[in-house]
């Protein structure tokens, strides 16, 4: 009679590793615009080329197995200061200044939709997704309080006002809790709409949520929503729940770290990179190459460093892969073309 071992349970469990390079970016970029589109497809388009700021117009597609797409380029570049990116299940949806939504389908077939309601003054756009919407909100240099959906057939639906109307910080801060709740960034706290697009001001909620620190990021997993703060020299983890409740995590993050690439991997938010500075390049100021991961649980893991320290990099996932793209490389001039990849099998 033949016998047969059972494998022990822990051989079949997921975890989280370097797996290698994909196909390098269609150029050098930092600062790209960055999209995870419903699983099907990692996004890096535009960015920075070189330490000139002259814009890519490169629109760089990742299927599931990292096969790279040829897509068009743009007709303008663009970086992720002046546009940003989300997506409602059947559209991924990227807004620039020019406040017309570019819209590409699964088929990756390229559609328009109306434009913004306000077209002037645009950017550090705020955008995510929350139910069948993507949500747009933004501006700088002018207070807008606009904020604006785009369901699934592409036409534009009104939200509730913001309160404030600017906002403070570069890129895109916007991030989706369980599709349930879209958390906007609105002068130093946070906006909430939920899946109806109602502005949550009257339960405690909505503007009263503040952003501890220096804040340097956002990425959500299940059922929480971390963010990344330097607060007394320290990067720290603070979290949501879907009850809205703070948190503070007992882990900071390895080293303080600003201009990290920050992603959701399945069960897992990953923290790559970084500088401690708080917002300019030079070659002398400290650069990282850790990566840190916090689970479901919100346990902290340390995984396999970056080949390189880099920061502004584009971050994207897609099936069991996360990508870091581009970038500025520490401590040199060098901007990046490469594609590191981490894999949660």
């Amino acid at each position: 009679m033949a016998l047969f071992k059972m494998k022990p349970w822990y051989r079949n469990k997921k975890e989280l590793s370097y797996y290698g390079v994909a196909t390098p970016l269609s150029s050098t970029t930092n600062s790209p615009v960055s999209v995870s589109f419903d699983d099907a497809y990692a996004f890096i388009i535009g960015g920075k080329i070189n330490s000139s700021g002259n814009f890519s117009t490169k629109f760089n597609a990742y299927n599931n197995t990292l096969t790279k797409i040829t897509m068009s380029d743009l007709t303008s570049g663009l970086d992720n200061i002046s546009a940003a990116g989300s997506h409602n299940g059947d559209y991924a949806i990227i807004i620039g200044t020019d406040c017309y939504p570019k819209c590409y389908n699964k088929s990756l077939v390229k559609s328009t939709a109306s434009s913004l309601r306000t077209t002037s003054n645009r950017y550090y756009f705020q955008v995510t997704h929350v139910g069948d919407y993507v949500i747009i909100a933004g501006s700088s240099v002018d207070t807008c309080k606009d904020v604006d959906a785009y369901n699934k057939s592409l036409t534009r639906v009104t939200a509730p006002n913001l309160y404030y109307g600017r906002t403070i910080r570069k890129g895109n801060y916007a991030v989706s809790l369980n599709n349930a709740y879209a958390f906007i960034n609105d002068e130093s706290r946070y906006a909430l709409y939920d899946a109806s697009l109602t502005y949550r001001t009257n339960d405690a909620l909505g503007y009263s949520i503040q952003i501890p620190g220096s804040w340097t990021g956002n990425v959500a997993i299940k059922d929480y929503v971390l963010m990344s703060t330097i607060t007394q020299s320290k990067s720290k983890i603070y979290t949501y729940n879907s009850s809205i409740t703070k948190q503070q995590l007992s882990e900071d993050l390895t080293n303080t770290r600003n201009l990290m690439g920050i992603i959701s991997l399945k069960d897992n938010a990953l923290f790559a990179g970084g500088t401690a500075s708080d917002s300019s390049y030079d070659p002398s100021y400290q650069y990282y190459k850790n990566v840190d991961a916090y689970d479901t649980s919100l346990i902290k893991s340390i995984i396999e460093d970056l080949p390189v320290a880099k920061i502004s990099m584009g971050a994207a996932s897609v099936g069991d892969y996360a990508l870091f793209a581009g970038g500025w490389e520490g401590g040199t001039w060098n901007v990046l073309n490469s594609v590191n990849v981490y894999q949660y099998k």
